[in-house]
């Protein structure tokens, strides 16, 4: 038995999904250089080599990897909503490195980087949306 944990948060961001896709490529190096990507694990930003990788463009973006101990899989999906776009994301990840992680990352604290990473995409995706940055 492994141990597991699912993050999750969303946000509507007043852009449309050609603007936050290009924002969340700039802020991803997307698409990813082959077998390397910025991956998010526990609320980091760090490059992580990739074991599978597939998008489409404006709509959704996925990938699976191994990082530190722990088995990392995270989806990140655009959706039209009246004249923004909602993001959604979702990380699951599993391994017994958890244990050793979780002395320094709560799901309170995980919770807020994950929020944190969606502002700064919706900043991002602002001033791609009024062509500025």
């Amino acid at each position: 038995m492994s141990l597991r944990l699912t993050l999750s948060a969303s946000r509507l961001i007043p852009a449309p999904p050609s603007a936050v896709w290009r924002a969340f490529c700039r802020l991803m190096a997307w698409p990813p250089q082959p077998g390397r990507a910025v991956l998010l694990p526990l609320g980091r930003g760090e490059r992580v080599p990739l074991e599978g990788v597939e998008w489409r463009p404006e709509q959704w973006a996925a990938w699976r990897a191994r990082w530190r101990g722990v088995a990392v899989r995270q989806r990140v999906e655009f959706r039209p909503m009246g004249r923004g776009t909602l993001v959604e994301s979702r990380e699951e990840l599993e391994g017994w490195a958890l244990l050793w992680w979780r002395l320094w990352y709560s799901p309170r604290r995980l919770g807020r980087r994950m929020q944190g990473w969606l502002s700064a995409l919706a900043a991002a995706a602002e001033g791609e949306h009024t062509g500025g940055d």
